[in-house]
């Protein structure tokens, strides 16, 4: 039986308007245990999971300081951003939304800590499928198979040596090549510019023609990646 109290906060992949076909990352509240599978809800939507794939809501065990990377949650979602306050009861998290830089104080359980190059659920990752490598959010890895959140919150299962984590402590300098998304796949670019607080970078494809709000575009640097070859 899963070892989770009614009421317990969680983090889970969140089915949107109770369709798979679209999936988010976030924190839930568990309703009942039903035999393996765990009733959550978020917001007016109630779903089961099995209860292997949660992580419990709970205050790091590490030290937190300015700077950590973290995976914060936002209601329906959740997105990586960076420690900028770091007080006993409350953290001020700045990531990028919408093109914008932005702000949430929350309390320190409400973060997900992600250290580099680990596979922590709800991490971001790159994999590899049909020779081309692609972005994704990771939700669970397991007997060498990876469930992870693709393109248009697809779910994706991937071969454990197709995975790859990133180095988050890595920075990237002005005019340093590296992979982004384009759609549902990584290309080649540039980065033009550095986001304040470190939250992202503005960058250039080389693949396509310059375009207003796609071409170059602000990215988180969750989303900004070493090329790998």
């Amino acid at each position: 039986m899963p070892a989770f109290k009614k009421g317990e906060k969680v983090w889970s992949p969140v089915p949107i308007e109770n369709n798979w076909e679209v999936v988010n990352y976030s924190v839930c509240e568990v309703k009942e245990i039903v035999g393996y599978n765990v009733l959550l809800k978020n917001g007016n939507t109630e779903f089961q999971v099995p209860g292997a794939i949660l992580d419990k809501v709970k205050k790091p065990k590490k030290k937190l300081k300015q700077g950590d990377v973290v995976l914060v949650n936002l209601g329906m979602s959740s997105e990586w951003g960076k420690l900028e306050k770091v007080k006993k009861d409350s953290l001020v998290v700045v990531f990028l939304w919408a093109n914008e830089v932005e702000r949430k104080i929350v309390k320190p359980e409400m973060v997900k800590i992600l250290p580099d190059k680990k596979a922590v659920p709800g991490a971001p990752l790159i994999y590899k499928k049909n020779n081309k490598w692609k972005f994704g959010q990771l939700i669970y890895s397991i007997e060498g198979k990876t469930c992870l959140i693709g393109f248009a919150g697809k779910l994706e299962f991937i071969a454990n040596h197709n995975t790859h984590y990133q180095k988050y402590s890595r920075k990237f300098s002005v005019k340093k090549r590296v992979w982004i998304p384009w759609l549902n796949y990584l290309e080649e670019g540039k980065v033009l510019k550095i986001l304040p607080e470190g939250v992202g970078y503005e960058v250039l494809y080389f693949n396509h023609p310059r375009a207003k709000f796609r071409n170059p575009r602000k990215l988180s640097f969750a989303r900004v990646v070493k090329p790998l070859g």
